[in-house]
């Protein structure tokens, strides 16, 4: 009788086990996507410019949304997660040739510093300048806007593993903080 019990309990729990396990694997495959138009409401909350395609796209088993968005300063592919929307990576494209102001060209086109008509500093830019204050390579960057400010976010890890987060004025280049991680 104790062996019929204990086979008993053993089987439900691998019942159970079983149950839970493929619960976890197709939870991703129950879940609803946000639809294009959501995804593009949050990608113009949070970038400035305007979104021209977005395409859905499962990559690496994650399912997500690849946003082509321009603005002043060039061309960006965004990768969103298909359910959050949270966005997975920022890639600048193309960028843009910035055009003389008319203060610059009264001065002889003389360079009026990194702020340029279109009114931020490149991506490009923003990582060398990121990079001139923590040698290391880039995990993210991110475009956010704070109290009416954009500001550029950009983490970058070091060779000992240690992760810096600088955190860059877009309008100006100016390296507002340098953090780190314990």
């Amino acid at each position: 009788m104790n062996k019929k019990l204990t086979f008993f309990l053993i089987g439900l729990l691998i019942t159970v086990l079983v149950a839970i396990g493929a619960r976890q694997i197709f939870a991703n495959k129950h879940r609803e996507t946000l639809t294009a138009d959501q995804i593009e409401n949050k990608i113009e909350k949070k970038y400035p410019g305007e979104v021209k395609s977005i395409r859905f796209s499962e990559e690496s088993g994650e399912d997500l949304y690849i946003v082509e968005l321009q603005n002043q300063t060039g061309s960006y592919e965004i990768k969103a997660d298909a359910y959050s929307g949270e966005v997975v990576q920022l890639t600048q494209v193309k960028e843009k040739a910035a055009k003389p102001t008319t203060d610059q060209a009264a001065k002889g086109n003389e360079q009026a510093g990194p702020k340029t008509k279109q009114g931020i500093i490149s991506l490009d830019k923003a990582k060398k300048i990121a990079l001139s204050k923590v040698k290391g390579r880039f995990d993210s960057i991110d475009l956010e806007e704070e109290e009416g400010t954009l500001i550029y976010e950009l983490e970058v890890e070091t060779d000992k593993n240690q992760e810096y987060t600088i955190r860059v004025n877009a309008y100006t280049g100016e390296v507002l903080s340098v953090s780190w991680e314990d």
